[in-house]
C-alpha cells in the first residue's frame, strides 16, 4: 500500500485526474489552507492540470500554466517497474555506535 512516507519531493509518479491517468513529478507534499488532510502537489508532463502550483494566492511549488495539481495519496501511484527499497536489518549509523541490548535484544554482533 502507498503512504505518504513513501512518496517524496521530485519523484515521478502516475497520477488519476479527469478519469485519466498522467505523470508527474511531485513539488510539494503537506497541508493546504482550508482543506483537511496532506495534499501532494504534482508538476505534470502535460497542460492537464488546475493551476501552476498557486491555490488561492498561496504559492505551494510553481509549474507552468495548466500544468500543476494538488491531490490526495489516493490518486496517485508508482509507475510500474519502480520497485521501493525495503531493508528488513539493523544497521548502526557507524562503527563505533552501540545497540543498547535491553531495548533491542541479543543483536548476534559479537563485541
Amino acid at each position: 500500500m502507498l503512504t505518504y512516507e513513501n512518496i517524496t519531493i521530485g519523484q515521478r509518479v502516475d497520477v488519476f485526474h479527469h478519469d485519466q491517468i498522467l505523470y508527474g513529478t511531485v513539488l510539494y507534499k503537506g497541508p493546504i489552507i482550508g482543506h483537511r488532510g496532506i495534499w501532494l502537489g504534482i508538476d505534470l508532463s502535460t497542460p492537464d492540470g488546475d493551476n501552476d502550483g498557486t491555490l488561492k494566492g498561496r504559492v505551494y511549488f510553481r509549474a507552468p500554466l495548466n500544468y500543476g495539481i494538488f491531490t490526495t495519496i489516493d490518486n496517485v501511484r508508482l509507475p510500474e517497474g519502480f520497485k521501493r527499497k525495503r531493508r528488513s536489518i539493523y544497521r548502526t549509523v557507524n562503527k563505533k555506535s552501540i545497540v543498547e541490548e535491553e531495548l533491542f535484544g541479543n543483536t548476534g554482533k559479537k563485541q
